[in-house]
């Protein structure tokens, strides 16, 4: 466990280590950029597969001779192989921390697998979005003891209700509360049935009245360009978002089970049957490794549950009865293409979303783990297909079917001129990432810098009264991508951030900050012992203030980030 230097002042870096800050992206180090373990140059493929029998209970007691597995049609040699049971997991308690400290340090553990509720409103009719928040606070009143749970709500960026417990009491109210919770609001990028309606009427008004077929293309050439404008930034949100959730899940080093409730599921991860990539295929390959490196498995559950006869319902105003069942047909394909795609399984035709999670939960809790060294070692980027067969074929498997053999890590996130992946991710109601662990104390300078000083942050503006903090870090080293050379001398780069959010969500203050790291091989030992030391400030109004603070390595792409509640002219009102 890292020590912590308290005293004032004392975060400094250790003497002999070079900290140059900048505001641009700084050089990459010529080390190996670190990545998911399923890279083929860690040359270890992880691979969780499910074994059901027709009655779709767990098969346990296999061994590894049992399986055989190949990649591309090739045979791979199992070089490791574990059976998990379903084991509940158990809560850790971390020694007290001192006053105004706060850790990102996992508390919990045990588990064989945990489990995640995602709530997209981003894809999901209002009018489903509630039936699928009372089925969710149904089975949360009904889950068993000891399953782990977190659950996202998903609208223009990803929200984090509540972060993994065991402990249930008090979610129903959150999944209610108006700001952190998932009351129902339409998305500006999903089309109504209303809206799709009023689309062909326009269309079949036209030709009614015998308008110029040039004039009749057009109309129709412009709803097309809108509504794959619109599909196409639910698919980059959407995106973003389950490489948000893989970068939360993958500090933990077991199974996921991924269960998301939607109206539709705009994305696929692998080539199709042709050889064919997915559209956004950088976008799209790169969420892959990630949830594949995290050991992420997607339960998809229809939001739309039993379709009704629309000739009796009028709020089914896309279409009759034969296109509605032509869209839930499509709809459950991609489903079931996810699920297969990822290791896990699909839930449709059914308003018992509630007994869908129970089936998922249990499902994904017990299963076995093969790796294996793949021989064709090649990092081309291509798609592999992996296919994993039992003796009995009365059994049934799912697993992952494949993967990316990239030639870069999943990241990139040192390259020149790209979008700050961190920035997403110290965002507000996101969850603490622990990929880099570390402790941090947030206390009021002493003395107090006068009104006319300059300001610590990037808002300039900001008027006194106002209260600076010292905010120290103390972070594990070996959590953080560190080169070597060949005289010994290390090197790395890192991104600091602080972010001041006001009661309305508003970003009053920040600071962002990028380094270079650089210490010789005795530094370098003796900094592991204590961890490694950063001193920062910034500057934040009276009030009530919500602190987040955070690290990023530009190499490997890792980070970790913790929260702090603050009143403005005191120490933190809480510990998170």
């Amino acid at each position: 466990m890292i020590r912590m230097l308290l005293s004032a002042g004392s975060l400094l870096f250790l003497s002999g280590l070079c900290f140059s800050q900048s505001q641009e992206p700084p050089p990459s180090v010529s080390s190996p950029v670190q990545g998911p373990a399923i890279r083929a140059e860690s040359r270890i493929v992880v691979v969780d597969v499910v074994v059901t029998d027709k009655q779709g209970k767990s098969v346990p007691g296999l061994k590894k001779d049992d399986f055989h597995i190949s990649e591309d049609s090739e045979p791979q040699i199992v070089t490791s192989f574990d059976e998990h049971k379903g084991a509940v997991a158990s809560e850790m308690k971390l020694p007290p921390m001192p006053a105004n400290v706060f850790t990102n340090f996992p508390t919990t553990s045990g588990a064989d697998s945990v489990n995640v509720l995602l709530l997209d409103l981003l894809n999901t009719q209002p009018q489903n979005q509630s039936l699928v928040r009372q089925q969710v606070i149904k089975y949360l009143g009904e889950v068993p003891a000891g399953t782990r749970l977190a659950i996202f709500a998903l609208d223009s960026h990803l929200r984090i209700v509540r972060g993994f417990t065991t402990d249930f009491s008090g979610l129903s109210a959150a999944l209610e509360d108006k700001k952190a919770g998932v009351t129902p609001e339409v998305s500006r990028n999903l089309q109504t049935d209303a809206n799709q309606y009023s689309d062909a009427e326009i269309l079949r008004q036209m030709r009614r009245s015998q308008a110029a077929p040039s004039a009749i293309d057009a109309v129709e050439s412009f709803q097309r360009d809108e509504s794959a404008e619109r599909v196409n930034t639910r698919i980059e949100a959407t995106l973003q978002a389950f490489q948000e959730i893989a970068r939360y899940l993958s500090g933990i080093p077991v199974r996921k089970n991924l269960i998301w409730f939607s109206d539709s599921f705009p994305i696929s991860f692998s080539p199709d049957t042709r050889g064919r990539a997915p559209k956004n295929q950088e976008h799209v390959q790169k969420t892959s490794d990630m949830l594949t490196a995290a050991q992420v498995a997607i339960y998809p559950v229809s939001a739309l549950g039993v379709l009704a006869d629309p000739t009796f319902d009028a709020s089914k105003l896309g279409g009759s009865r034969r296109e509605l069942e032509a869209r839930l047909s499509a709809n459950q394909i991609a489903m079931e293409t996810i699920a297969e795609e990822t290791g896990g399984r699909a839930f449709y035709s059914t308003n018992a979303l509630s007994d869908a999670v129970k089936d998922a939960v249990s499902n994904g809790s017990r299963y076995y783990t093969l790796a294996y060294s793949p021989a064709n070692a090649k990092n081309d980027g291509k798609f592999r297909r992996i296919q994993v067969s039992l003796a009995d074929s009365n059994y049934k498997l799912s697993y992952r079917r494949g993967y990316f053999a990239d030639q870069t890590g999943y990241e990139g996130a040192s390259q020149q001129g790209a979008d700050d992946p961190f920035v997403p991710l110290i965002g507000l109601g996101m969850p603490d990432f622990d990929q880099i662990l570390f402790k941090v104390q947030v206390v009021p300078k002493n003395p107090q810098p006068p009104a006319n000083a300059k300001r610590a942050g990037n808002n300039t503006k900001l008027k006194a009264p106002f209260t600076r903090y010292d905010v120290n870090f103390a972070v594990a080293l070996p959590d953080v991508t560190m080169g070597s050379e060949a005289n010994g001398t290390r090197s790395g780069n890192i991104e600091i951030m602080l972010v001041a959010f006001g009661t309305n969500g508003d970003i009053l203050n920040f600071v962002k900050k990028r380094s270079n790291l650089k210490m010789d091989a005795k530094m370098y030992e003796a900094t592991q012992q204590v961890g490694m030391q950063v001193h920062e400030e910034i500057d934040v109004p009276a009030g009530e203030i919500y602190l987040r603070v955070g690290i990023y390595d530009l190499n490997s792409g890792k980070c970790g980030t913790v929260g702090a509640a603050l009143n403005g002219s005191s120490a933190p009102l809480s510990k998170k």
